[in-house]
């Protein structure tokens, strides 16, 4: 006799590994996502066709040049390698010795005590990876005597990985970035902002020669010393009142890769230019670039000053790299970056949240963290459950248990 058993669908969706931590800007991306935003480096790998560059990478870290550090968390889908036979790589050196984090961290606890998490690294050149206070490493087959451990801390103790553990996940997680830089190029931009070849215009672009400054950053804001220089470009987004100002908007400009070079070949205003943004406390500025090959050879603005980490409105700027397959980070740098096709190289300082398929060598990494929201996609974010949906669920599956045996002995 056949037995009629109603079938009971359950939707659990996984994927943060911790539940409050929704609101940090990557969960919008995948199960992954949310950890990402706590990485100061991520290296996802990259697999030739799965987005428009033919050019596959493993995934692998390189350490900044010189015996610098990298002061975050890294994520690497491949190996972390020291830069130079025999040398130490200290990772994760922002973090207080309390275990908790500094003001450029506020993504920390989706990492689950992990500060660094790769597939192991067995060529070392006779180096270690000296390790932040209290970091703990995941890294399977990997021998603890690569590692300096400081202040507590060990390797593989268990609990979650935040990041994939296996390729094909490490290659989902690119795939999703991907199509999430996809989706971020296609946002409509702020206002207009051109560039012929020669000159720049468009309602919100100016140029920062003496006597215009004050235009393009609100009154108060500018001083003589940020104005007297001929050789820099303001792009501010029309929300922008004041740097003083609380702004919740999404300023998106979409460059050129002509565009992009004018603003990094250290010539003239017309072409060669320093750029600078003009952002109101809180708004998120999206930059998107198109273009294989990009570098970054002259250090931006904010505000009209110097980028820096004490300046953290950098952690509210995302450059957008879509199309890139190379980038070069040779000067100063703070902003995060997604380019997730892209090598990552460079000689200078960078800080900020960088999303690439491979790194290194680079200068010293800084830990600030992307501290903006982005828009979500048609792809919906993915939580824990809360403690009452789980008990809720282990009801329905007992309850359905109980109804099952019923019928079969009915």
């Amino acid at each position: 006799m056949k037995i009629a058993v109603p079938v009971v669908v359950l939707g659990l969706s996984v994927g943060c590994l911790v539940s409050h931590a929704s609101t940090a800007p990557f969960c919008v991306i995948d199960k992954w996502g949310c950890a990402v935003s706590a990485f100061n480096l991520v290296a996802m790998g990259y697999t030739s066709g799965d987005g428009t560059s033919t050019t596959s990478l493993t995934g692998n870290v390189v350490g900044p040049s010189g015996g610098t550090d990298i002061q975050g968390r890294v994520g690497a889908a491949g190996k972390i390698n020291e830069s130079g036979s025999g040398n130490t790589l200290p990772i994760g050196g922002a973090f207080q010795a309390s275990g908790s984090t500094d003001s450029f961290d506020p993504w920390g606890a989706n990492a689950n005590g992990y500060l660094i998490q790769t597939a192991g690294n067995d060529s070392f050149n006779g180096g270690h990876i000296a390790v932040g206070s209290k970091g703990n490493v995941y890294a399977p087959g990997d021998s603890s005597s690569n590692y300096y451990f400081n202040n507590g801390g060990s390797l593989n103790p268990g609990g979650a990985a935040p990041l994939p553990t296996n390729a094909a996940d490490w290659r989902t997680l690119s795939k999703d970035m991907i199509t999430e830089s996809t989706y971020l190029s296609t946002l409509t931009k702020s206002g207009t902002t051109t560039y012929s070849g020669t000159s720049w215009t468009g309602t919100n672009v100016t140029l920062g020669s003496v006597g215009t400054c004050a235009g393009a950053i609100a009154a108060g804001d500018a001083t003589t010393s940020n104005c007297s220089n001929s050789s820099w470009v303001v792009l501010y987004a029309p929300s922008y009142t004041g740097k003083s100002a609380t702004g919740t908007t999404l300023d998106v400009f979409n460059l050129t890769a002509n565009q992009f070079e004018s603003l990094n070949s250290n010539g003239t205003v017309n072409y060669g230019a320093q750029l600078d943004f003009a952002v109101p406390a809180g708004a998120t500025i999206i930059v998107n670039v198109a273009g294989v090959s990009l570098t970054f050879n002259d250090a931006m603005l904010i505000n009209g000053n110097q980028s820096g980490d004490s300046n953290n409105d950098g952690g509210m700027i995302l450059f957008n790299l879509y199309q890139a397959n190379q980038v070069a980070i040779d000067a100063q740098y703070d902003a995060a970056l997604l380019a997730p096709m892209a090598a990552l190289s460079g000689t200078a300082q960078m800080g900020g949240t960088f999303i690439v398929a491979s790194v290194g060598p680079t200068g010293e990494v800084h830990n600030v963290e992307f501290n903006g929201k982005l828009p979500t996609t048609n792809k919906p974010p993915v939580h824990t459950p809360e403690p009452g949906s789980l008990l809720l669920m282990g009801t329905g599956i007992l309850g359905l248990a109980v109804l099952v045996r019923r019928r079969l002995h009915a």
